[in-house]
């Protein structure tokens, strides 16, 4: 799985263009030994209101430099301006036999927002004796020197 925080998104960016720009620079799931070449969109599937699945072929390298045909599915989620992406992916030459599957798991993908941590307080300090707002620091709350 791979995020695209809204916060690096530029102004407008679409979900294409962000999921391309994540999986396939230098820096995102294919770019180990170099960033792939001959990137191609092949189709789009709209999933539902806030979920799409792209279909790509490309060429990446391998650790000893040769190149290698795959292609694969990039399931995005938008969850709250985060884009969260599950990637399925073979070999070009065993797209035809796999296919099938990958397209089984890639369209059983499902990202939801998480709770928010005061819910999830709420819910501990119900559960956990001596565990409430006076003992316990919320991440990215200011501790209190006293």
């Amino acid at each position: 799985i791979v995020v695209a925080s809204a916060s690096g998104a530029a102004e407008g960016e679409s979900r294409e263009a962000r999921a391309r720009r994540t999986v396939f620079s230098r820096y995102g799931k294919y770019g180990a030994y170099g960033a792939p070449d001959e990137v191609r969109l092949l189709k789009t599937e709209e999933q539902s209101e806030d979920c799409v699945r792209f279909e790509y072929s490309f060429v990446t390298f391998t650790p000893n430099m040769r190149t290698l045909a795959k292609r694969c599915y990039v399931t995005a989620v938008d969850v709250k301006g985060d884009l969260f992406m599950l990637i399925t992916a073979s070999n070009a030459t065993r797209w035809k036999t796999v296919e099938p599957k990958l397209r089984e798991v890639a369209s059983s993908f499902r990202a939801v927002p998480a709770p928010s941590a005061k819910k999830m307080l709420r819910k501990q300090s119900e559960t956990v004796p001596g565990l409430d707002a006076t003992n316990f620091v919320l991440p990215g709350a200011e501790y209190d020197d006293e």
